[in-house]
C-alpha cells in the first residue's frame, strides 16, 4: 500500500494461493497524517494468512457407455459349427465376451468364451447337430477403471442336419442303379443326390423327400460305365456334409431293353 500526496490510495494485490477467491474488497482513504508504513504493514498482514473459499456447487457428469458391437451374425458352417461375425464400434476394448444359449427361442444366456479386443469373428465348434444356438457379444476394457459395453443384439444360427451314412450303389439293370443310405437327420427337408461326371466334379442328379433312404438313378446310365455317387440332407439353403461315396458299374444283360453282345 502506498500513500501519495494526491490523496489517493493505491494498493498492489498478489494472489498467493490458487485456491483463493476474492469476492469483494472495500478500500477506504488513508489519512495523510498517518505514519508512513503503518497501514502498509497492516494491509500486508491481512493478506499474509492463507484462506479458502467455500466449495462451489457440485457438478456431475456421466461419461457415455462404450458403443456395443453391432451387426452380429451367426452363420451355420456345418452340422457341428457356427461362425460369428460382428462390427467393432470401440477402439479401446481389451477383450470381447461372448455369451450363448441353446435351443429354439432361448433367452438364458451364459458366458461362453472371450476373444482378443481386435477380433470381429469367432468359430464355435463341437456343437450338436440340428440345434439352434443364440449369441450376444459385448466389449470389455481391463484398466484401473474397467468397463463393459452394452450387449449386441442377439443372433441365432442352427447347425445343419446330421449327414447320411452307409451309402451303397447297386445296379438293378444295365441302365438303372439303386442307391440306399441311412437317414440320420431329424429336421431335413429332403436329400440331394449327386453323381461324378467326366471331369471329376459332382453334379446334382436328383432329390428325394425327407426321411427317404433310397433313390433309383435312370438318367443317362450306360452299361459298362462306372458311376460314383454321394448324398446329403438339406434344410432350406443349409446343406449338411456329404455322405461317403459309393460306385456301381452296370453290366450289359438281356431282358432290360438292351441287346446282348454276340
Amino acid at each position: 500500500l502506498n500513500n501519495h500526496t494526491d490523496q489517493f490510495t493505491r494498493i498492489a494485490i498478489g494472489q498467493r494461493s490458487h485456491n483463493a477467491t476474492i469476492h469483494s474488497m472495500t478500500i477506504v482513504p488513508v489519512p495523510m497524517a498517518a505514519a508512513l508504513g503503518s497501514e502498509a504493514v497492516n494491509a500486508r498482514t491481512s493478506f499474509g494468512y492463507p484462506w479458502t473459499s467455500d466449495d462451489s456447487n457440485i457438478a456431475t457428469v456421466k461419461t457415455p457407455a462404450p458403443a456395443a458391437p453391432s451387426e452380429l451374425l451367426a452363420t451355420p458352417m456345418s452340422d457341428t459349427e457356427i461362425n460369428l461375425f460382428w462390427t467393432d464400434n470401440t477402439d479401446a476394448e481389451t477383450r470381447f465376451y461372448i455369451e450363448r444359449c441353446q435351443g429354439d427361442g432361448c433367452t438364458g444366456f451364459a458366458p461362453h468364451t472371450d476373444v482378443a479386443g481386435d477380433a470381429t469373428s469367432y468359430q464355435d465348434t463341437g456343437l450338436a447337430v440340428s440345434t439352434s444356438y443364440s449369441y450376444q457379444v459385448r466389449a470389455y476394457k481391463d484398466a484401473k477403471h474397467d468397463w463393459y459395453s452394452p450387449y449386441s443384439a442377439p443372433a441365432t444360427g442352427k447347425t445343419f442336419p446330421d449327414p447320411a451314412t452307409g451309402l451303397s450303389a447297386v445296379p438293378l439293370t444295365s441302365r438303372m442303379i439303386k442307391l440306399t443310405w441311412s437317414d440320420n437327420a431329424t429336421d431335413e427337408e429332403g436329400y440331394e443326390i449327386e453323381v461324378k461326371v467326366w471331369n471329376g466334379r459332382f453334379i446334382r442328379t436328383g432329390r428325394v423327400d425327407a426321411n427317404e433312404t433310397s433313390y433309383i438313378d435312370k438318367v443317362g446310365i450306360e452299361p459298362g460305365q462306372t458311376y460314383v455317387y454321394r448324398v446329403r440332407p438339406y434344410r432350406g439353403v443349409d446343406m449338411s456334409p456329404y455322405s461317403n461315396e459309393a460306385d456301381a458299374t452296370p453290366e450289359l444283360s438281356d431282358g432290360d431293353g438292351t441287346c446282348s453282345q454276340p
